[in-house]
């Protein structure tokens, strides 16, 4: 679920990105190709962020840094990715797949039961 609505995300952005105040040399173009594997992931690290944010991960394996602040660099890094437009990673889908994984999260929260 989480590949196909990032998959879809992206695709969606060029028409979204119009009717935003985004200047036109900065808005990705429509037929770029996108897989949707990488919003796939970024759902699954969204996920295990909101569950664990206190989590500590080894940046390099040296600097220790918490899960909660780093997922918070790699949304502003897509974010920026996205005003700009520069690149050809597919920061939309990265988003969108953040987004399913904050759903799943917030779904599976309400449940009393952990499996």
């Amino acid at each position: 679920a989480a590949g196909i609505f990032s998959g879809f995300c992206q695709i969606a952005w060029p028409s979204v990105a119009s009717a935003l105040p985004i200047p036109a040399k900065y808005r990705m173009w429509a037929y770029d190709l996108n897989l949707g594997a990488s919003g796939a992931i970024n759902a699954i690290v969204a996920y295990n962020i909101l569950t664990f944010p206190s989590r500590i991960i080894l940046v390099w394996f040296l600097f220790p840094v918490p899960s909660a602040f780093l997922g918070t660099l790699f949304l502003a890094k897509d974010l920026h990715g996205l005003y700009t437009g520069q690149s050809h990673i597919g920061n939309a889908a990265h988003i969108g797949g953040t987004f399913v994984g904050l759903a799943a999260w917030l779904a599976l929260k309400r449940r009393s039961v952990w499996y």
